[in-house]
């Protein structure tokens, strides 16, 4: 378990992924900026969700969004579905204390990748952004794939 860790943490650290953090709790930003760099990941972070839309629309380098459902001046759904029409293949994780189904019905329904509770676990946070940027990496390949298939006939 501790070699499979390590080597994923080797693999993070090599490329670096940037992750965009969006809560309006300063203390979960910094609890997940504090983790995740450990980790290797490159950190940004958003109080809202128009802080969000703005950095997004102009950094636009984001490999996940990790996304809070409840804040205030654009709460986390209407954030997403924002940031999906803008960039339908980005991996967007939600994130909120509030266990109500709705609304983690309505976030999946809207193109989230994944859900997760507060308070969190570093390792499943991990797991989960892992697994969505190789779901990122596979959507690049295929349309790259698309592309010079589409160059050759």
């Amino acid at each position: 378990m501790e070699t499979a860790k390590r080597l994923s943490e080797e693999r993070v650290m090599k490329t670096g992924e940037k992750i965009l953090i969006v809560d309006d709790e300063a203390a979960i930003r910094s609890l997940f900026v504090e983790a995740l760099e450990e980790l290797g990941y490159r950190c940004d972070v958003a109080g809202n969700g128009l802080e969000c839309l703005e950095k997004f629309y102009r950094v636009k380098d984001y490999e996940v969004v990790l996304l809070d459902i409840q804040m205030p001046k654009l709460n986390g759904i209407e954030t997403l579905k924002k940031l999906k029409a803008y960039s339908p293949d980005l991996s967007i994780i939600m994130v909120s204390a509030s266990r109500d189904l709705e609304n983690v019905r309505a976030a999946l329904k809207e193109g989230a990748y994944d859900y997760i509770f507060k308070p969190f676990n570093v390792n499943d946070v991990d797991a989960v952004i892992r697994r969505a940027l190789e779901r990122s990496n596979l959507i690049r390949a295929n349309k790259d794939y698309q592309k010079n298939l589409e160059k050759k006939v």
